[in-house]
């Protein structure tokens, strides 16, 4: 995943193009554009995959040289408002409740070849928990098809597994250990 800032992005979109032959979704590199002053995000047909604050005077002065994204939210302005650092990340200002949930969808695109994306989620009063999946009523945190890619938080987890071979119905199954045991989800 590349997290480009300002003049990054532009060079995050080429990177991409390079990497992939072109524009289209990859499921192996995903660009979080933030104060972006490009037009599109690469691989994000939605361009929804970026950060860039109405108040934000560098890119504001980008905006009137070429087509830029439009801001997608309101900061207070600190300085020039450009900051990766104080004004985007900083967690008091806002923009990162907007920034995380982009990293979030772009991390539970990745899916390897020949795996199948899962989301499960379960009560999030498990907090600190052991997370299992079980296909078909077989374990695939480990053996031949473990579990790939996983990324959990409190009462959810999104991760990859090995495609089923046969043609019978497939049932996905999560169970977590509350620390006295193992519960199906």
């Amino acid at each position: 995943m590349l997290v480009p800032h300002s003049q990054g992005a532009l060079y995050a979109n080429e990177v991409f193009q390079a990497i992939t032959g072109g524009s289209a979704p990859a499921d192996t590199l995903k660009v979080v554009a933030v104060a972006t002053p490009a037009d599109s995000v690469a691989g994000d047909p939605a361009n929804s995959s970026y950060v860039t604050s109405s108040a934000d005077l560098v890119i504001a002065a980008a905006r009137l040289l070429w087509a830029v994204l439009p801001a997608n939210v309101t900061l207070p302005i600190s300085g020039l408002g450009h900051s990766f650092i104080d004004a985007y990340l900083d967690p008091d200002i806002g923009a990162w409740p907007q920034i995380r949930p982009a990293l979030d969808a772009a991390m539970g695109g990745f899916q390897p070849q020949g795996q199948l994306l899962v989301t499960a989620n379960w009560d999030p009063r498990y907090s600190g928990i052991d997370f299992r999946m079980l296909v078909n009523g077989r374990d695939t945190t480990t053996g031949l098809n473990p579990v790939t890619g996983l990324s959990t938080g409190a009462g959810w987890a999104t991760y990859c597994t090995a495609l089923p071979e046969g043609s019978m119905t497939t049932t996905y199954v999560p169970i977590v250990s509350t620390g006295v045991g193992w519960q199906r989800q």
